[in-house]
């Protein structure tokens, strides 16, 4: 019987570990600022920089600037962010100010007051406008006012 009780807390235990292994507790408060990315974006054959602001409230903005060397264009969207453990999940709900809605769940991988790297777990390619796919890896570094 006392070792039917050990194999089981023995058991419990290892259960509790394993399903803590891969997910990293970040402060998810240190992402309310504004961030900056820059890469060249395969898809679209540009350098992309990304601006984008984490609010306390909730919301969320980015605005990427494309450039192919001769000409520059932008997109700006809009919704509002949650975070919990090492999953963000972003809710898109406006973008270059026409509705539009779809979520994207990212997996952050690093996270501390001065940058950020992260990869879509749940990659909506169909909504997405340049490169795409949970094999990227994105890298934000904290903007300084």
């Amino acid at each position: 019987m006392r070792q039917l009780r050990k194999l089981k807390f023995f058991t419990s235990l290892l259960f509790l570990l394993a399903s803590n292994i891969g997910h990293a507790n970040f402060d998810c408060q240190d992402l309310i600022g504004s961030w900056s990315n820059e890469r060249f974006d395969k898809t679209l054959d540009k350098d992309r920089r990304t601006i984008e602001t984490i609010s306390d409230d909730g919301s969320f903005w980015i605005k990427f600037i494309y450039s192919d060397g001769d000409e520059i264009t932008e997109r700006e969207e809009h919704g509002t962010w949650e975070c919990h453990r090492d999953s963000l999940t972003i809710s898109y709900n406006e973008t270059n100010n026409r509705p539009e809605k779809f979520v994207t769940v990212y997996q952050i991988i690093a996270l501390d007051k001065t940058h950020y790297k992260l990869r879509a777990r749940n990659s909506n390619c169909e909504n997405n406008y340049g490169d795409c796919g949970s094999d990227i890896i994105y890298e934000y570094f904290r903007v300084i006012n």
